[in-house]
């Protein structure tokens, strides 16, 4: 067997109004700067863990 990969540390995730217009989220709360802009909900999703 080869050596363990270490993982990467984990990097904050894009709220989903940025995640669908592909841009970047500066992942400010409770709104982030793009949603404020556009006047939306800013709604952040946390994705279960991997194994």
């Amino acid at each position: 067997m080869g050596p363990k990969r270490q993982s990467s540390p984990t990097t904050p995730r894009a709220c989903q109004f940025c995640r669908v217009r592909k841009i970047r989220c500066d992942n400010e709360k409770p709104t982030c700067g793009s949603c404020q802009r556009h006047d939306r909900q800013c709604v952040y999703v946390v994705d279960p863990p991997r194994q």
